[in-house]
């Protein structure tokens, strides 16, 4: 496990801004029922998507890398940054991973917030430094997870190059996001108090004169009503809901609406 060269941003001593750390995103969403594992294989293939339009090869996928990915998911919840809680580099986790491989390149990617395969590339793309880890040339293999503690997404990429052959690899493939229901702002296709609390951060947010801190698909979601604004009006509509789910209800939201609120002509 020779490291003779190692990507910049892993061996300077910079801000944590700089070095590949997104921070936390707290809009209250909470997540149930959902595919980690599928989750991280889509931010994957959106990343491979973003070296494509740049000439770039794909990273494959390293099940080993996966793991040690996944293991600095569940740290970043003890101590959200490159150092690992025990006081080493993240690159520590590398090594672990690959049992004494040699590899000359190294980086890491971390972000908290993110609910989405999409927002979770959008944001570490909208980074110089991010972006520059995804794009770099020399970077061959990715291990990537995504965790959620305590309602909040931990979201860690670990890249490497130029190492000894893995043979655990795959790519995976691209599917299409499901887009936003009416009232599920965290696009995990269902709809609770969870997304309640998420359109009462944002109408708060809104009322002080500051951006929602939606995305337009979670701005178009939050409106139930759809009055054009977001409010308290609109919460309480999807906790409505969300108690006559609890009792039994299988409909939509909308079918909800449609059948208790006649005035709003759903």
């Amino acid at each position: 496990m020779k490291k003779v060269i190692s990507i910049i941003t892993a061996m300077l001593m910079l801000p944590a801004s700089a070095v590949g750390v997104i921070p936390m995103q707290d809009n209250s969403l909470h997540a149930y029922a959902v595919d980690f594992a599928e989750l991280a294989d889509q931010a994957a293939a959106r990343v491979n998507v973003e070296r494509e339009k740049q000439g770039l090869a794909p990273l494959q996928c390293s099940v080993a890398l996966n793991n040690a990915a996944m293991i600095r998911c569940h740290e970043l919840e003890i101590q959200n940054e490159h150092t690992r809680p025990d006081g080493t580099k993240y690159d520590t986790a590398i090594d672990e991973a690959l049992n004494g491989a040699f590899y000359s390149f190294y980086a890491e990617n971390i972000a908290t917030g993110m609910t989405t395969a999409q927002q979770a590339v959008d944001t570490w793309m909208s980074s110089e430094i991010h972006s520059g880890n995804i794009l770099n040339p020399d970077l061959e293999y990715l291990g990537i997870a995504v965790y959620e503690g305590e309602g909040v997404y931990y979201w860690t990429q670990l890249f490497v190059g130029g190492c000894d052959p893995l043979s655990d690899l795959y790519l995976p493939e691209l599917k299409e996001e499901p887009g936003y229901l009416l009232g599920d702002l965290n696009g995990d296709q269902i709809v609770n108090s969870g997304d309640a609390a998420a359109i009462l951060s944002a109408a708060a947010l809104i009322g002080s004169g500051a951006e929602s801190g939606l995305t337009p698909e979670q701005e178009s979601a939050a409106d139930v009503n759809a009055d054009g604004n977001i409010n308290a009006g609109d919460a309480s509509l999807v906790l409505s809901y969300a108690a006559e789910s609890g009792t039994g209800y299988t409909g939509t939201l909308e079918e909800y609406l449609a059948e208790n609120f006649e005035f709003l002509n759903f």
